[in-house]
């Protein structure tokens, strides 16, 4: 009985430490939290390219913007299978005090990453190969997926405030400038975040086509709404749908208007501008 107990303590993985429970946790919340941030920093870059050039009042990215994904999917994806293997493996990072590591009956491979005998743990030679062998598939992705990342920084279609609008290759190259009045239609609607926008709710936009068929498309959140809010928003709005007869204007998700003022958060004045849009 003193043998088979012997052989199911041995070799056991030492508990985790409080501080390092806590690290694990910290580094959770921050992994789960990162695909946001990276988001939001990714999308404010756009925004700071694109309004950096004048007369620019909205800018929509176009899908060279789907660039950053790769880079972004090899940080949460392998961040958490990293995270799901060190933590659910009981790996130490500064250890237990209490714990004497290489000990019976504690695992004789297994120290604290940042322990004095963490260089010392025998690896096998296919396990080093292995290692070898992922370190540089990680690092090739990155820098492959790195490279990709300035193709998509600069392809947008932007709204001039003159009322026209300039498209921008992955290269940041215009085109020559489209006049919005030279449009045959145009259509405002409701639109439902999704995508990049993570808090849900309703924004109000329009989309223009041109008579070979090329629509642009721009919501309340492509504007710069540091320059007047809604109020600047809607105004600039209402001046292109005044370019347009009635006959070339089409609305949709009029039923929507009141999420729309909600989830905008619009006061009296620039309620009524909303409902001036949406008239038919």
């Amino acid at each position: 009985m003193a043998k088979k107990r012997k052989k199911d303590t041995a070799h056991r993985v030492p508990p985790l430490s409080g501080i390092d429970k806590t690290i694990y946790a910290v580094l959770s919340v921050f992994l789960a939290l990162g695909i946001f941030f990276l988001l939001l920093g990714w999308d404010w870059l756009h925004g700071r390219i694109a309004f950096r050039e004048p007369g620019v009042v909205a800018y929509r990215a176009g899908l060279s913007y789907l660039f950053f994904l790769p880079l972004l999917l090899l940080i949460e994806i392998g961040g958490m299978i990293a995270l799901i293997c060190l933590w659910g493996g009981k790996q130490p990072i500064f250890g237990n005090k209490k714990v004497r590591y290489g000990v019976y009956p504690w695992k004789t491979d297994l120290f604290p990453m940042f322990g004095p005998q963490w260089e010392k743990v025998r690896r096998s030679a296919s396990e080093r190969r292995f290692r070898g062998k992922l370190r540089r598939l990680l690092l090739g992705a990155i820098v492959a997926f790195l490279l990709l990342l300035p193709l998509g920084l600069f392809e947008r279609d932007c709204l001039q405030e003159d009322y026209t609008i300039v498209e921008y290759d992955m290269l940041n190259r215009p085109s020559a400038p489209a006049a919005v009045s030279d449009c045959v239609r145009l259509t405002v609607s409701s639109i439902r975040r999704t995508g990049r926008y993570v808090t849900s709710g309703w924004d109000y936009g329009f989309t223009l086509y041109t008579a070979d068929g090329t629509s642009f498309a721009f919501s309340s959140r492509d504007f710069d709404l540091s320059l007047g809010g809604h109020k600047g928003c809607l105004q600039q709005m209402l001046e292109i749908k005044a370019m347009f007869s009635q006959e070339q204007i089409t609305t949709e998700g009029t039923d929507r208007i009141s999420d729309l003022i909600e989830s905008c958060g619009l006061n009296d004045e620039e309620t009524a501008l909303l409902q001036e849009l949406f008239r038919q």
